[in-house]
């Protein structure tokens, strides 16, 4: 049995992350002598905005919604900054702020970029490697003949220092295309095409993932699993409607505290898809 999984929330608890996330952005914010109090006070009404209707936020590429907001922490402070950027662009009240961030020719999107990449360059530890339960799992899964293929949107290099620091050494696919345990990185599963495939999963997303695709028919896993309906699960589950080869794959998501119900419904709704609450329970998968 192959199977294809993501890393981030996956096989890590990305709770400790989100809020070192929060805490890096603030630091950021200060440094740049923007007024960090403001910040907060902006920041949860834009929280407050994106939960009066989750679907007209998200994490966008090609200007198209590629995830909701609701999907993942991580995805309310890419909504939530992209909020308050805008009302400092367009509400006078806030030209001074505004004032802050264009006299160092930046933006509150750009500091959340800024900080995603300290929290992604950060030395390793518990918060960002897999989780004690999900290394005993992998080892159980090896041992029994099944092929593991972690697929992340993060570079290759990077999640093979992860899995090493558990004491786990997967190949990388660049140079051991064939191994049983092997981590494709640069996955791009955020990556829309320029030809928009709406599947209606109780809410539509956009399936048109040339770069996941790709990934996808080249491994033909029998077993995909991601904690992020839209971004690991949507385009398994298309494909297993449209193409013969993908017809008994199985698409598991992981049910989370921040899994949303829609995405619930819609993974019980389609052809061969599962919900668990560990990734643990994939060894109950035949």
């Amino acid at each position: 049995m192959k199977i294809l999984t993501d890393f981030d929330g996956t096989l890590t608890d990305i709770h400790g992350e989100y809020e070192e996330l929060l805490n890096i952005n603030k630091e950021r914010l200060k440094i740049r002598q923007f007024p960090v109090d403001q910040y907060d006070t902006l920041f949860k009404l834009a929280i407050h905005e994106i939960q009066k209707d989750h679907t007209q936020y998200g994490w966008l590429d090609h200007d198209r919604l590629t995830a909701y907001s609701d999907e993942d922490l991580f995805m309310n402070i890419i909504a939530g900054m992209r909020i308050v950027d805008n009302w400092l662009n367009t509400k006078p009240e806030y030209l001074n702020l505004k004032q802050i961030l264009d006299d160092q020719n930046t933006s509150l999107m750009e500091i959340s970029e800024e900080s995603y990449f300290i929290l992604h360059t950060k030395p390793l530890g518990p918060l960002n490697t897999p989780i004690l339960e999900v290394v005993d799992t992998i080892k159980e899964l090896l041992s029994y003949g099944h092929e593991l293929v972690v697929v992340s949107n993060s570079p290759s290099a990077r999640i093979v220092e992860k899995f090493n620091y558990v004491g786990l050494f997967p190949a990388d696919h660049e140079h051991e295309p064939h191994a049983p345990f092997k981590v494709r990185g640069n996955a791009g599963k955020y990556r829309l095409g320029e030809h928009p495939k709406i599947y209606d999963f109780i809410r539509p997303v956009d399936t048109d993932r040339p770069i996941y695709q790709k990934m996808l028919l080249e491994e033909k896993p029998d077993i995909v699993i991601g904690d992020v309906f839209s971004l690991d699960l949507a385009l398994p589950c298309a494909m297993s409607q449209e193409l013969p080869e993908f017809s008994q794959t199985k698409s598991i998501l992981l049910n989370h505290t921040y899994t949303p119900e829609w995405a619930k419904s819609a993974i019980l709704s389609t052809k061969n898809g599962f919900l668990i609450d560990k990734f643990q329970d994939v060894t109950k998968q035949n």
